[in-house]
């Protein structure tokens, strides 16, 4: 069995592209841009599920005039971390800049 951690962060700027600005710059990396109604419309990711991946999207969808993650309402933005078995080193990065806060972290077997 194989140990992942799945973690939420939410991001304190005013629009996607400037969390997504903030994330790449932070990690050195390019996120790539999609479409999806799950995911608020437009969101980005980097990386594609059954390894670590990275969702950054909006916390409201206007189309659905809801919250994703209404707990955290406070947030405009989501970064979720998924499949990942770096999550204490990725946290020291993320939380370096005071916009990020860690709202979730879950650690799962898989098989």
């Amino acid at each position: 069995m194989i140990q992942k951690s799945y973690d939420l962060y939410g991001v304190d700027c005013e629009s996607l592209d400037a969390a997504k600005t903030l994330i790449e710059a932070l990690f050195n990396i390019v996120m790539v841009a999609h479409e999806s109604g799950l995911h608020c419309g437009e969101y980005y990711r980097l990386y594609d599920v059954g390894q670590e991946h990275f969702i950054l999207q909006n916390n409201y969808d206007d189309f659905e005039d809801e919250w994703t993650e209404e707990a955290f309402s406070k947030y405009p933005v989501l970064f979720y971390v998924n499949e990942t078995d770096r999550s204490y080193d990725l946290k020291e990065i993320l939380l370096k800049d005071k916009r990020l806060a860690l709202l979730r972290h879950e650690e799962l077997q898989i098989c």
